[in-house]
């Protein structure tokens, strides 16, 4: 049996046991996420060992490729891991290769970093696949070769509320005197099993000292808004749909892996209260324009655009409305009528409103109007 050490790990252990039983046994594994559970955080635990192993694993090296990266970035990247792999083997010992973010889109680079096992012997590398649940379709890569991917597949599931509570009572930064079972029954509540809120109500509580404070301050609002922009479209859809009591979509693949995620009951009722916050109305948030820069919050919103994109966003806060003509000639100019594409101008808005999203910018105030364009709701332009 592996021994392994706790230090604050974000992910059940039980799971932690799985995932590296089968990579001790040379098999290629993918694990299945949800946002903010600890992936990330895993695969740095991974490379570093850090109070994960016993010296029994001296003999693996753990190398991460993100592989969300851009093409240019991501083919240096993979160089570089090429050439470490192979010393890694030349000196006697293993090598994990961590594909962090790992999506089915990226199929055909994928393909690629696989070929590194036709020049190793058997057995001298094998793959770990981080992925999100939304990414990964396991029945698709039953119908092409894709299907070498992985010999395993574990899902990572929220936490229990049994283990949210040790985690809080044993694990979490705490004050000078530990918080009391009343504190950290309700950060559960609100946060349910999703370690990424857990972590930082806990911390927020210990700076502002009390959980309601902590829940109306700038930070929290903050950290929901990325967790958030993390999660899929149809994902976003059914969590509105059971915090604000509608019909369910008919998405029932995604339901029934929110389920097994615990991130939803069986009976279909949220596990924590966070997403209701989500969907009530929130605040007017004011941007200040000024010389070269959209102000929000003390963040220049062109800084998170391309120029194509801070085009749109300017004239936005001037007209407040931007048809879908309008959003055609800033984005191809002088030949919007032979480009026009309903679907670019769609992804377009897509990716703008994600990166706001992650600014910490309610997806609800850069809202699509049906048919017509783009709109600022809720948004004061000083």
């Amino acid at each position: 049996m592996v021994k392994l050490f706790l230090t604050g790990y974000p992910i059940p252990i039980s799971k932690t046991e799985e995932i590296l039983d089968y990579i001790k046994r040379d098999e290629n594994v993918s694990s299945l996420w949800m946002p903010h559970s600890g992936r990330t955080d895993f695969a740095i635990q991974l490379q570093s060992k850090a109070g994960l192993f016993n010296k029994e694993w001296g003999g693996r090296e753990f190398l991460v490729l993100d592989v969300s990266l851009d093409s240019p970035y991501l083919e240096t990247r993979f160089e570089e891991i090429k050439a470490r792999v192979k010393s890694i083997v030349a000196g006697g010992k293993k090598a994990t290769v961590i594909l962090d973010s790992f999506s089915l889109e990226k199929a055909a680079f994928i393909k690629y970093v696989f070929a590194l096992r036709h020049d190793l012997p058997l057995g001298a590398i094998n793959f770990l696949s981080l992925a999100f649940e939304s990414e990964f379709f396991a029945r698709r890569t039953q119908k092409t070769d894709m299907s070498l991917i992985y010999n395993t597949l574990v899902k990572v599931p929220y936490y229990t509320e049994e283990e949210a509570i040790n985690w809080l009572t044993y694990e979490a930064p705490q004050e000078s005197s530990p918080r009391s079972g009343d504190v950290n029954k309700q950060i559960y509540d609100y946060c349910g099993g999703v370690f990424g809120l857990l972590m930082n109500l806990a911390r927020t509580v210990i700076q502002v000292g009390s959980i309601n404070t902590a829940l109306q301050g700038e930070q929290m609002k903050n950290t929901l808004e990325h967790l958030w922009g993390r999660f899929s479209e149809r994902e976003r859809l059914i969590l509105k749909a059971i915090a604000t009591e509608q019909r369910i979509p008919p998405y029932t693949f995604e339901l029934a892996y929110m389920k097994e995620h615990r991130l939803i009951t069986s009976d279909n009722k949220l596990i924590g209260t966070w997403v209701k916050g989500l969907t009530e109305k929130s605040a007017p948030i004011e941007i200040e324009v000024q010389k070269d820069s959209l102000i929000w919050n003390g963040v220049n919103l062109l800084d998170l655009f391309t120029p194509t994109e801070q085009g749109i966003i300017i004239e936005l806060t001037k007209k407040n409305e931007l048809s879908r003509e309008e959003l055609s000639k800033l984005l191809w100019g002088s030949q919007s009528q032979e480009k026009y594409s309903d679907w670019a101008i769609d992804q377009t808005i897509s990716r703008m409103r994600k990166k706001l999203v992650m600014a910490g910018i309610s997806e609800e105030k850069f809202r699509t109007v049906k048919g017509k364009g783009l709109k600022l709701e809720g948004v004061i332009v000083k």
